[in-house]
């Protein structure tokens, strides 16, 4: 009896030192990051910074722009933006002194110009707007100025995203300037006009 005693305890001993199964591990590659250490397409806020206003001559050449003009900007290294490892940037671009009724597209310096407007002026009024825009590979942006009359323009940079190609979800990818919608020509939609309470649907 006592030796069969001491066979249960020993096998209850070895059965309490077995070894757990491990469950499987799984590997996940590191993203690339860039110098400063930010994964490609993280966005940055930073302290709002003038780059342009061709009132006073800051970032460009003082004086009113007439329709067709195009004015480049540098943005990379102003500001709080960094000088390297930056693939877009936040601006916000306003129009004054406008004496004529047109547009004005923000686009990376080096590019095709869009057909896309990033705002549209009204002689006599000041008019601004949000962008976000990829740089130039000399960390420029350009503004063309298309229509009647003159204007002059003012830009603050508020944010960047760091270079490099997109891998990680949540991430901000730029595009240049692209028109999706135009009931003038039936770009998106159908050609017409869109009576007060009506709707258009984007396709």
């Amino acid at each position: 009896m006592a030796a069969l005693a001491s066979l249960a305890l020993l096998t209850g001993a070895a059965a309490s030192t077995a070894a757990a199964p491990v469950a499987p591990t799984t590997t996940t590659a590191s993203p690339a990051v860039s110098p400063d250490g930010s994964v490609p397409g993280a966005l940055h806020v930073g302290r709002p910074s003038r780059v342009l206003d061709t009132r006073s001559g800051q970032g460009a050449p003082a004086g009113p722009r007439r329709g067709g003009s195009t004015t480049v900007v540098q943005v990379a290294g102003r500001g709080d933006v960094p000088a390297t490892g930056v693939g877009a940037v936040t601006l916000h671009v306003t129009v004054a002194d406008a004496t004529g009724n047109g547009h004005v597209t923000v686009f990376p310096t080096g590019t095709p110009l869009p057909t896309a407007s990033t705002l549209n002026v009204w002689a006599g009024d000041v008019v601004t707007n949000l962008t976000t825009v990829p740089l130039g590979a000399d960390g420029t942006v350009s503004l063309r100025y298309t229509g009647s009359g003159t204007v002059r323009l003012v830009a603050d940079v508020s944010g960047w995203t760091t270079a490099g190609a997109v891998v990680d979800p949540g991430m901000t990818v730029a595009s240049a300037p692209a028109r999706l919608l135009d009931t003038r020509t039936g770009l998106g939609a159908p050609r017409g006009a869109v009576r007060a309470g009506g709707w258009r649907g984007c396709r």
